[in-house]
């Protein structure tokens, strides 16, 4: 039996090689018998019991006739007897074919993301990274080569899972010698040869985790029963997640299977200061506090202090151009440095004043004892944004929500807060800049504001205009909508056909009825605890401290909420950042926190208005949260580069190896929407480095195009799109973060890969010229796993014609003989 994950159409390894087939013959019913038990036996003493009476019989006969007939009846009864017990039987013919399973090598290649860090020693001029010297060693030598001499090579890809991708047959041992072959129509799938390209891109590091054990132990399982001749880890040697090495080795050594390790990094980690990032926020508000976030790793230097410096200049267009006279330094700071490799976060804060694009930076002065001085910096650029966020607080009731929301945006002079209670009596007076008695009527009405929070609104009371005006100002002028329903008005809207472009806006599948809902909290006793998922803790603004973890930790103590809303789940496209209710077992919950585009314009949904409850912990918390889910929604209208465009994305921070969707909405000089089969978008990457991306017309909605791009270095990139005929430009940046896990694996895991290959019988290269060479102490690496290849005799279906051939013959046999011995009898008056 194969394993599971190469008997995919693109993974279908070569199948064993035969030799001619040859006849087997054997009995059915007695292979049947066996099982019985003692039936064999009982059947063996029948037919001889029956073959001594028919021999005594005919001997008492043999008084009447002579002796030679006599023998002549008795012989020819007992071949009736032989025929009707080989008919019983049931004899059988079978081609047999000699089978050879060949040996199998598993190749696992780190794909984590610390393979993107250098593999030479810090002195070393060569800096390819890890993953560059793997390909290489794959692609560039005869490596793999030599290993398909005596095994079929499966080719894994192990980061946060194993992932096989290539499954690579045994090489004929000379051109006159065909590989082995079968008539399975799985043949044709096996790769025969290697293609560069595509191993460079199965092999790019993307891998948030190192789950090397895991892999291990899994290779094992899928290889049971199979000649394994061993596995090749291509590896840095970290592991951070699952099952340890030393675990694994342990597994390897019981199934005999040896792991053998060609490793790359550095074997030490010379004194070094790198600041791996800089956060910091899109944009500010002059007067606010700008908090940046530096994240600084120190090696070989425990015990000594590092100066920080934070500083800043106007962003310009041509930002190489800018002169040390241009930087203002803001603030210096010592850090302590606590261990031989330390990860410290250290904050800044400062209030910017004036309004406009900055460049902040951060730079650790360099260390006598560094060697390398060119990864002690790192920039952000922020938009300074001197204009207040108009908001619309729509609510179809007082609830608290909607209260302490109010209150927060009214002390907060960064935000102008229009209020519209749909129960409130006239003249009732409530702290805003202005108190509305209907919904906006016209375009012009509702453009005024970058946001509006819906609040358990009753929207049966809006007609069709105003509903038409607030879907074309969400879709075109990128308004932003929080939508938080409730228990009192959904249910008087949810099934209402008036109302589907409302239920379009929603990133939830609205229930067509909404039936069950009260005002009560009945059944809901239990807070039901809220859980992120991988987006919702990248998303900063569902942060409620300066960094994830710290977030996270906030988020925790949270006891959760009692009543969310229950819908039928997110619509495609649609992020899921929080779940309420997810239990231990694994099992989801409801999606709580909902976002997606709408358009230009972006709509989250809140499950329920009980995000107040957060102030029960700390009422910065509940502020904070608020003002960073507003800012992030209205965004769109914030940023606005140009009337004719927008340029949209999900967020505007990354992991290293995300994928990034990019859509632009675009409109011609008569605010049409653009008609063009795509449009260029330039990416300003670290390190000076830039690329295109072609952004491609959307089908079914004109003047969208869409695009993606994955981060493969770390730091700001900036997006520059060009609205055509025109030199309007629209702008956006985000900033690409290595995720910490595998920040720390700065060197080779040298003692547990050794180790590894002691508990294994493998061996441990620590150079990919040893494992391609050898030497007098070390094998290469194709010699150390001899060929595992086993034969084995694989009988095939039965011989239906043989089949019918024998039941003729044998009939005609026991036939023949019944009737001459019946005719004998007659002659001789026995009958």
């Amino acid at each position: 039996m194969l394993p599971d994950f190469v008997t995919t159409p693109d993974l279908a390894p070569l199948a064993a090689a035969e030799s001619a087939a040859e006849a087997v013959y054997e009995f059915a019913r007695l292979e049947s018998l066996r099982d019985a038990g003692g039936w064999v036996a009982a059947l063996v003493a029948l037919v001889i019991a029956l073959m001594g009476f028919v021999w005594w019989m005919y001997r008492r006969e043999a008084r009447t006739v002579s002796l030679p007939k006599a023998m002549l009846l008795a012989t020819l009864r007992s071949v009736a007897i032989v025929g009707l017990v080989v008919f019983f039987l049931g004899l059988e013919r079978r081609s047999s074919t000699q089978v050879v399973e060949p040996s199998r090598l598993a190749v696992l290649v780190d794909t984590s993301l610390s393979m993107d860090l250098p593999a030479d020693e810090a002195t070393s001029t060569d800096k390819a990274t890890r993953a560059a010297k793997a390909l290489t060693l794959l692609a560039d030598t005869e490596l793999l080569k030599e290993l398909r001499a005596t095994h079929d090579v499966d080719l894994v890809a192990v980061g946060e899972q194993a992932r096989p991708f290539t499954y690579l047959p045994q090489i004929a041992a000379s051109e006159d010698e065909e590989p082995a072959t079968s008539d399975t129509e799985e043949d044709d799938t096996a790769a025969t040869e290697v293609d560069p390209a595509q191993l460079a891109t199965e092999l790019m590091p993307a891998g948030h985790e190192s789950r090397l054990g895991d892999a291990i132990a899994e290779t094992i399982e899928r290889y049971q029963g199979l000649p394994l001749a061993g596995i090749v880890l291509l590896t840095d040697g970290g592991q951070n997640r699952g099952l340890n090495l030393p675990s694994a080795g342990e597994a390897a050594g019981e199934a005999k299977v040896p792991v053998s390790s060609v490793a790359f990094g550095p074997t030490t980690a010379p004194a070094n200061l790198i600041v791996r990032e800089l956060i910091a926020p899109e944009r500010a508000f002059p007067g606010d506090k700008l908090t940046l976030q530096a994240v600084l790793q120190a090696q070989d230097l425990s015990g000594q202090q590092v100066e920080l410096q934070l500083s800043r200049r106007p962003a310009t267009n041509d930002d190489e151009s800018a002169a040390p006279a241009d930087w203002e330094i803001l603030e210096s700071r010592n850090v302590p440095i606590d261990g031989d490799d330390s990860i410290e976060a250290i904050r800044f804060e400062t209030t910017p004043a004036e309004p406009g694009e900055y460049i902040y930076e951060v730079r650790a002065m360099p260390n006598s004892r560094e060697v390398l001085k060119d990864d002690n910096v790192q920039q952000a650029r922020v938009a300074v944004i001197d204009r207040q966020t108009k908001v619309l607080l729509f609510a179809g009731g007082p609830t608290r929500d909607y209260r302490f929301v109010r209150n927060q945006l009214q002390r907060d002079k960064s935000f102008v807060v229009d209020v519209l209670l749909q129960t409130a009596v006239p003249g009732i007076s409530q702290d805003a800049n202005e108190i509305l008695t209907e919904f906006p009527t016209t375009a012009e009405q509702l453009s005024k504001y970058d946001a509006i929070v819906a609040f358990d609104p009753n929207w049966t009371l809006l007609n069709s205009e105003q509903i038409r005006w607030l879907e074309q100002w969400v879709a075109r002028q990128a308004g932003g909508l929080v939508v938080v329903p409730g228990r009192i008005h959904a249910a008087e809207w949810g099934y209402d056909d008036r109302l589907r472009t409302i239920r379009g806006l929603y990133p939830v599948r609205m229930p067509e009825q909404l039936l069950g809902l009260s005002s009560s909290d009945e059944n809901n006793e239990v807070a039901q605890p809220l859980t992120f998922t991988r987006e919702g803790e990248e998303a900063e603004f569902l942060w409620l401290a300066d960094n994830s973890e710290d977030s996270l930790l906030a988020w925790e103590e949270f006891l959760g909420i009692y009543s969310p809303f229950a819908h039928d789940g997110p619509k495609p496209g649609a992020t899921v950042y929080v779940e309420a209710g997810a239990n231990s077992d694994g099992d989801n919950g409801m999606p709580y926190i909902v976002g997606h585009y709408y358009g230009a314009g972006q709509v989250l949904f809140i499950g329920s208005g009980e995000l107040w409850r957060l102030r029960k912990l700390d009422t910065k918390y509940n502020d904070r949260l608020w003002t960073s889910m507003l800012r992030h929604t209205s965004q769109g209208r914030l940023l606005q580069g140009s009337p004719r465009g927008k340029l949209l994305l999900a967020q505007d921070r990354y992991e290293l190896g995300a994928t990034v969707p990019v859509r632009a909405m675009l409109s011609d000089l008569q605010m049409e929407p653009l008609i063009a089969e795509s449009v260029e978008l330039e990416i300003e990457m670290p390190g000076n480095r830039g690329q295109s991306l072609r952004l491609t017309a959307d089908a079914a909605r004109a003047g969208n195009f869409a695009g993606e791009f994955r981060v493969v270095l770390p730091g700001t990139y900036r997006l520059r799109l060009v609205v055509p005929d025109s030199t309007d430009e629209l702008v956006r940046t985000i900033r690409v973060t290595t995720p910490q896990l595998e920040i720390g694996q700065t060197t080779r895991n040298t003692v547990d890969l050794e180790n590894l290959a002691r508990q294994t019988g493998g061996f441990y290269y620590p150079t990919a010229m040893l494992a391609i060479e050898g030497n007098e102490q070390t094998p290469s690496l194709a010699a150390a796993f001899p060929s595992q290849s086993r034969s084995k005799r694989v009988v095939g279906a039965i011989d239906k014609s043989f089949a019918r051939q024998q039941s003729f013959w044998l009939l005609g046999l026991v036939t023949g003989v019944l009737a001459i011995e019946w005719i004998i009898r007659r002659l001789s008056y026995l009958a």
